[in-house]
């Protein structure tokens, strides 16, 4: 018998199917969350088509599943050992980060009083680069602590592991889904913005927006932004260079390429023009579209 109760070389839990799996919850599911989906559960086995020795089977995997999800101790219990045998027994269990990874865990739930919880994420494979580069922000803002290991083949997801108390958990998770928002350009980085590229100028342009090389160097060497050209839209880091490149490619967008900001805000090129003079404090004819504004843009302009 090993040192966690079970037989030598065989994993004390099956990862196969966890009981959050059985239950169909997430990792982060309150005690409220884990009770309805028990109830919910019983009510779709006791269902007539559901019957048979596979229905029956899946009932003791729900009640037991229950059991344990619904004890904070037995809970905190089955979350420490599906670790120390992803740790042990799972794909990275050469890995030395995944075993210090596992004992940390351990060694903050023992000075913790509330439920540590551990969380796994799969990403797809072009996210591990920039997600990298997110997740040291990520463990100071959140105090989660996150770790990243790369896929094993060119196609396979990579996984993140997440420990930490429930809100930490939870706040480390929104924190990398909204890093691969960025990264895909469906929402504006913290310090630049996201121009978008007319549906029917991408069609003409053969599919990709190319964005013009010289000018684009121009403008990065000066004022120290980056610049990621995408299929149908363009990502700017860099809030003092994310002026000068709107400015140089909305004549190339016949003025209709429209600014995604961070906060949400997606403005026409008069309302951004107007929001950039403000923030830059001086006046930018460059930015006017060489048309005159008809009364909705006016309005738009007025309330931006």
């Amino acid at each position: 018998i090993g040192a966690w109760g079970c037989i030598e070389g065989k994993p004390p839990i099956t990862f196969q199917k966890s009981h959050y799996d059985v239950l169909r919850v997430p990792a982060t599911a309150g005690t409220s969350e884990i009770r309805k989906a028990y109830l919910r559960r019983c009510r779709a086995l006791r269902h007539p088509l559901a019957c048979g020795p596979l229905a029956l089977e899946d009932f003791y995997q729900t009640t037991e599943a229950y059991r344990v999800l619904s004890s904070t101790s037995r809970r905190m219990d089955y979350n420490e050992s599906r670790l120390v045998n992803e740790a042990l027994f799972g794909r990275l269990r050469f890995d030395n980060r995944m075993l210090a990874f596992a004992l940390r865990h351990i060694a903050h739930r023992a000075h913790k009083r509330s439920e540590v919880i551990v969380d796994r994420l799969e990403i797809e494979r072009r996210f591990q680069e920039p997600l990298q580069r997110g997740l040291q922000p990520l463990r100071a803002r959140t105090g989660a602590a996150l770790i990243m290991f790369a896929s094993t083949s060119q196609e396979g997801p990579a996984e993140v592991f997440v420990e930490g108390e429930i809100g930490a958990v939870e706040q480390a998770k929104r924190g990398v889904a909204e890093t691969l928002s960025e990264f895909d350009g469906f929402k504006a980085p913290a310090d630049g913005l996201v121009l978008l590229i007319p549906v029917d100028l991408v069609e003409r342009m053969q599919g990709h927006f190319r964005l013009d090389k010289e000018v684009t160097d121009w403008v990065c060497c000066s004022t120290k932004a980056e610049i990621r050209c995408l299929s149908d839209r363009v990502v700017v880091r860099g809030q003092r260079g994310y002026i000068a490149i709107v400015m140089l490619q909305q004549a190339r967008l016949e003025w209709r390429g429209q600014v995604l900001l961070p906060n949400g805000w997606l403005l026409d090129s008069w309302s951004f023009a107007a929001v950039a003079e403000i923030r830059s404090r001086n006046t930018l004819p460059q930015m006017v579209p060489p048309v005159e504004p008809d009364l909705p843009t006016v309005r738009r302009v007025l309330y931006t």
